[in-house]
């Protein structure tokens, strides 16, 4: 996944995430942010999948995904916790709050 058309943020959304949405779905933003030496997660609810692209961009995240409400609704988005930090990964992590960056999964402290 490169950095495509929208600056650096690495789009680690599940591909298999995207079916049955379309440019009007809305869904949760999660971002990977750096705060000072260490990284957080930040999320922006009831946006579309463009907004989403668009804000990670702007904000200059490390990484994004974007759930939409067909996969899982803000809340449990917000809610959910990385069971996979530490682990070795490629392109993406699974969850909703687990990136992929250095190629560990990594997300809140």
């Amino acid at each position: 996944m490169g950095a495509g058309a929208y600056g650096m943020a690495l789009d680690q959304t599940d591909p298999a995430w995207l079916r049955n949405t379309n440019d009007r779905t809305e869904g949760t933003g999660v971002y990977l942010s750096q705060r000072g030496t260490g990284l957080y997660v930040h999320f922006h609810p009831s946006i579309t999948r463009t907004e989403c692209l668009e804000e990670g961009a702007s904000l200059n995240v490390l990484a994004l995904k974007w759930v939409p409400t067909t996969i899982a609704h803000s809340a449990q988005v917000t809610n959910s916790s990385c069971n996979s930090s530490g682990q070795a990964c490629v392109d993406r992590c699974p969850g909703f709050t687990c990136f992929c960056l250095h190629g560990k999964c990594v997300s809140d402290p």
